[in-house]
């Protein structure tokens, strides 16, 4: 089974030489292995693209609560998954 709760994901742009950091939340629902993402706009599903990043600047993600929910960037695509634990469910 997973871990149901809710964690706070954080993208991050790094500050580059013309544009300060910025730092957008999102917050993660885990309930029964699904994932609610409450964000604007909302995404359909655990995934969602950074369609502008005007600096240009790398971009980070973190999750504060990775026992709930882990957070991977792969290119400009932010993957939120549950997180499981070891019962069976």
């Amino acid at each position: 089974g997973t871990t149901a709760g809710k964690a706070m994901i954080t993208v991050t742009t790094k500050e580059t030489i013309n544009y300060t950091s910025k730092t957008a939340t999102y917050e993660a629902t885990v309930k029964n292995g699904s994932i609610d993402l409450r964000v604007t706009p909302y995404p359909n599903s655990g995934s969602f693209e950074i369609t502008n990043n005007a600096s240009g600047g790398e971009l980070t993600v973190n999750s504060d609560a990775p026992n709930i929910a882990t957070v991977s960037l792969d290119g400009n695509t932010v993957t939120v998954k549950p997180r499981y634990n070891s019962r069976k469910g």
